[in-house]
């Protein structure tokens, strides 16, 4: 029965699917509740890959992710996709079986200190009862809550919950420090003739979107926020990563810019907070998240997020031809040859805009970040904070499991496709419209930079496997693409509404490592 109740909230909540890796206790009994009220149930190869993919349908979904271990090593098997639903506010409710206070410790099989494990990753930990009955729905709501992040139930009764184990190690939101828009942001933004814009996560769910669009000074988002505008409009800017080259817009923009307006950005989300010290500045937070100590962007004048500051730059207008000057320049420098930039520019001309695109981390993905424009936030997913590597198969699976309207193409590197390859069978089985292009230079290109200029040893960087026979073994549709007239040719013959494909597309390692100068 109080599988039932659990299975229930998780239905109520709108969950289409649950993923893990279950055990022969609690969590196939949970799973036996959920098939009676139509919540499907994917068993994965690996327990992480489990939480990654139903934290990213979460976020797809407009929901909370839900994912399964036994207890454990099946726990410890799923920390690292706790760990990117922390560190990328993605929705999750992970469900361990676990021991309950009652077994004795001489029933030691298996047994770890789960709430140890993961208190420094989770929002919440608690038991998936308590006297007052079930905790589901409220472990639920507490993930999707504003941080959004992973929440631990273990399947377990307690006659009395503690009054502090729920949202244990969240860290309580500061006040903002200002309510209001006071006389001197209002003289200053007045004042201002190139004031831009660096948009993060907290203003993509704070709905800034329509109002943001609507203005005619440039605007940058975090990688974490990238799409909270159409990029394709000619004030969006690109990324902000606070480490831009010289050819990078954030670069440019900054050289010119007088007031710099941070709306919902955390210092996780770039990569060096120091960027705009020199301009005047004033950061928007809901909450003045201030990420790990000593890393803060030490605003000039920190506020409330609010759309009222916005409404005092409408009738500026600036930046939209030096940002079409610097998307060319960009264009000349990236899409010189069979690289990455040729790759992206192939599939958004042959899928069109109508199509999902998943990072994993690499150089790669800093060309993706300037050369892929999005429509939406909901069709570029990335580990925008972390560069978390591996993330983008499962991330990719989860999305497209819980969206099929467009196809999902999914760009990963050498180092991120052997961590969860084996649920890409989940596609095949599915018939998912997924395609993974495997961008290889032969090795781990952005550590190969360090090698090179420090005179290490590239041995254990570079190791030129193919994984075309692999994936072909597991019924899959493989190519490899040495050249721009191949990759097309593999491209055109996909067919989303047939299943998955693969394409392998092989760089010249030395252009590769050339290709990001000057960039980041």
């Amino acid at each position: 029965m109080q599988f039932k109740e659990a299975a229930k909230a998780i239905s109520d909540h709108n969950v289409p699917t649950v993923f893990g890796v279950p055990g022969s206790g609690a969590t196939l009994a949970l799973i036996d509740a959920l098939e009676c009220l139509g919540v499907d149930f994917i068993t994965t190869t690996h327990e992480a890959s489990a939480a990654l993919m139903a934290a990213t349908a979460g976020k797809i979904g407009g929901s909370t992710g839900v994912s399964l271990s036994i207890k454990g090593p099946g726990l410890v098997n799923t920390i690292p996709g706790i760990a990117v639903a922390a560190l990328e506010s993605l929705p999750l409710v992970h469900i361990a079986e676990a021991y309950g206070p009652e077994v004795p410790p001489s029933k030691a099989h298996k047994r770890m200190p789960h709430h140890e494990l993961v208190s420094p990753i989770a929002k919440g930990c608690l038991p998936l009862f308590d006297s007052s009955g079930c905790l589901m729905q409220k472990a639920l709501s507490h993930a999707k809550a504003e941080r959004p992040g992973a929440v631990l139930l273990e399947t377990i009764t307690l006659e009395q919950l503690a009054e502090d184990e729920f949202g244990k190690n969240v860290a309580a939101a500061e006040s903002p420090k200002n309510k209001g828009l006071p006389a001197v942001l209002e003289q200053r933004l007045s004042a201002a003739d190139h004031p831009m814009i660096i948009a993060g996560s907290l203003a993509e769910r704070a709905g800034l979107r329509e109002v943001l669009s609507d203005l005619s000074v440039p605007v940058l988002t975090t990688a974490a926020a990238k799409g909270l505008i159409d990029e394709h409009l000619p004030h969006s800017a690109g990324v902000y990563t606070g480490a831009g080259g010289e050819l990078s817009p954030e670069h440019r923009l900054l050289q010119i810019a007088d007031f710099v307006l941070c709306l919902g950005v955390t210092p996780d989300e770039v990569l060096n907070t120091e960027r705009i010290a020199h301009l005047p500045s004033a950061g928007f937070s809901d909450s003045n998240v201030s990420g790990v100590e000593g890393f803060s962007f030490d605003f000039d004048l920190p506020f409330q997020l609010s759309l009222e500051a916005l409404q005092h730059i409408v009738r500026k207008d600036w930046g939209c031809d030096l940002i079409a000057e610097t998307r060319s320049a960009l264009n000349q420098k990236l899409l010189s040859g069979f690289l990455p930039g040729e790759v992206y520019s192939q599939v958004q001309s042959v899928l069109g805009n109508a199509v999902r695109a998943v990072f994993d981390t690499g150089y790669f993905c800093t060309v993706g970040e300037h050369l892929w424009h999005t429509e939406r936030a909901d069709l570029c997913l990335m580990s925008g904070r972390a560069r978390y590597m591996g993330t983008a198969l499962p991330m990719a699976l989860g999305a497209s499991i819980t969206d099929r309207t467009v196809p999902t193409v999914v760009f990963v590197g050498d180092g991120g496709i052997g961590m969860y390859l084996a649920d890409f069978r989940i596609s095949l089985e599915r018939g998912l419209p997924l395609l993974v292009v495997m961008m290889s230079d032969g090795g781990y290109g952005s550590v190969r930079t360090r090698a090179i200029t420090d005179g290490l040893t590239e041995k254990p960087l570079l190791f030129g496997r193919s994984w075309v026979e692999i994936v072909r073994a597991m019924g899959i549709e493989s190519d490899a693409a040495e050249s721009a007239k191949q990759f097309n040719n593999a491209l055109v013959d996909w067919n989303p509404e047939l299943g998955p494909r693969f394409i392998e597309a092989r760089f010249n390692p030395d252009a590769y490592q050339e290709m990001v100068q000057s960039i980041r």
